[in-house]
C-alpha cells in the first residue's frame, strides 16, 4: 500500500500469501486468518496456485495446503466480479486471533472502513525488502464508501492519499468501529 500507516506491534491475523502459479511465476497477496487454519484471500490470487507460503509480519507462518476458489470466480474470472474469493488452509494451527465475519451488518454510502495490505510501498518496495531493511511490512489506510452494488463497493482514499498496490489484493477492509449508546 502506498501511503497509510504502518502496522507496528505483535502479529496479525492480517498476512501475506506468496504464491507460485504453473508457470512457476511468483506473486504476493494479502489475505485473513479467519480460523486458526484457514486464510480467505481473493480468487485471483489462488486460482492458479501450485504452492503458497503464508507470512506474518515477523515470520513465516506456515506452507499453504489445499486451496478452494469460489466457482463463479473459475466460470467467470473477470475484474469485478463479487465472487473473486478464495480459501487456504495453512498446514499447522496458528494462536493468532482470527478475525471473525459479521454478515449482518450491512454497510453505508460515507461510512468509513480501514484496509490492509502487504502490497508494494510508495518507494515500490516489496515486504519481503522493508521486512529486511527492519520496517513493519503491514500497512493500513482509511477510505470513505462512496458506492454500492451487487457483492462490490467502490471507496476513495481519505487525505493521507494513501493507495491500494499491487500485493494488497485479497486484503481485509474493516469497518471503523462504532459507537454503542448506553
Amino acid at each position: 500500500m502506498t501511503g497509510g500507516e504502518q502496522c507496528e506491534g505483535g502479529e496479525s491475523p492480517v498476512v501475506a500469501i506468496l504464491f507460485q502459479d504453473r508457470n512457476e511465476a511468483e506473486g504476493i497477496c494479502t489475505g485473513t486468518l479467519i480460523s486458526l487454519t484457514t486464510v480467505l484471500t481473493a480468487g485471483h490470487c489462488l486460482d492458479d496456485a501450485v504452492a503458497a507460503i503464508v507470512f506474518t509480519q515477523r515470520d513465516v507462518l506456515a506452507q499453504g495446503g489445499e486451496v478452494a476458489v469460489h466457482p463463479n470466480w473459475l466460470l467467470n474470472p473477470v475484474p469485478g466480479n463479487p465472487f473473486d474469493i478464495a480459501m487456504l488452509r495453512i498446514s499447522t494451527p496458528k494462536s493468532i486471533g482470527p478475525v471473525p465475519i459479521l454478515f449482518s451488518d450491512d454497510i453505508a454510502v460515507g461510512e468509513g472502513i480501514t484496509v490492509f495490505g502487504y502490497g508494494l510501498d510508495e518507494n515500490q518496495a516489496e515486504f519481503i525488502q522493508r521486512i529486511r531493511n527492519g520496517e513493519a511490512p503491514l500497512k493500513a489506510g482509511d477510505m470513505t464508501i462512496n458506492a454500492i452494488g451487487a457483492g462490490l463497493f467502490t471507496a476513495a482514499f481519505d487525505a493521507t492519499e494513501s493507495a491500494i498496490c499491487q500485493g494488497d489484493s485479497g486484503g481485509p477492509s474493516f469497518k471503523l468501529a462504532m459507537e454503542f449508546q448506553a
